[in-house]
C-alpha cells in the first residue's frame, strides 16, 4: 500500500481500457473507486483508502513518482539446441 497516493493519481482512462482489453464484466458506470475496490486494488476505510503498488504501477500516469528506483530489465537467451 502507498500512504502518499490519492485516487487523482490513478487514471480512470487506463483503468477502463485495461477492462475492455480482458473482456472483464466490471460495469464502466462504477466509480473509478468502486472500481478498484472491485479489483481489491484499494484497501482500507473511505476515509482513508489507501492504493497498492500494482494499482499504481498499472494505472497511474506517472509511476516514476512512487516508484523511482524501479526498472524492467529483458534479457533475450538464445536457444541452445539452434
Amino acid at each position: 500500500m502507498n500512504p502518499d497516493a490519492n485516487i487523482a493519481d490513478i487514471s480512470r482512462s487506463r483503468i477502463l481500457e485495461y477492462l475492455r482489453r480482458v473482456g472483464s464484466s466490471i460495469p464502466e458506470s462504477m466509480s473509478t473507486e468502486e472500481i478498484l475496490d472491485s479489483m481489491r486494488l484499494a484497501v482500507g476505510p473511505r476515509e482513508q483508502r489507501m492504493f497498492v503498488n500494482a494499482a499504481l504501477m498499472m494505472f497511474c500516469e506517472d509511476p516514476e513518482r512512487f516508484f523511482d528506483r524501479a526498472r524492467i530489465e529483458v534479457v533475450v537467451k538464445p536457444d541452445p539446441t539452434g
